[in-house]
């Protein structure tokens, strides 16, 4: 388990890939940093990357401190920063969901009726 400390708290991080350029997996909000896995993701992008998959503060493993300016993005973008120092990445690609997108594609093949147009 990988853990780095960034402002006096614990996040949660795997790697995965062990050739190529180095890619950030940011989960969005709520969604496990599992989901990478399971939809393919990682599967596919660990032939050509060195890849980061970072669980955020007050998700999984991680800490979740309760104060709210942990969470601010300033806060989030040296959470990253301190990662990619731990593992030596000097730059790095960075691959965001938007899992809402998905939902939209989803939702009329899944639930035709419901969403006929």
């Amino acid at each position: 388990m990988s853990i780095v400390v960034s402002n006096k708290q614990k996040i949660h991080y795997e790697l995965a890939g062990d050739k190529g350029p180095w890619m950030l997996l940011h989960p969005p909000h709520l969604i496990p940093m599992s989901a990478w896995k399971e939809e393919g993701y990682v599967r596919q992008l660990e032939k050509d990357f060195r890849l980061v998959m970072i669980e955020p503060l007050g998700q999984g493993l991680s800490d979740a401190p309760e104060d709210s300016s942990h969470y601010t993005i300033s806060s989030r973008i040296r959470h990253i920063l301190d990662i990619m120092r731990e593992v030596q990445a000097d730059f790095a690609f960075f691959l965001v969901s938007v899992w809402v997108l998905r939902l939209d594609f989803k939702c009329p093949k899944n639930f035709p009726e419901e969403f006929a147009h």
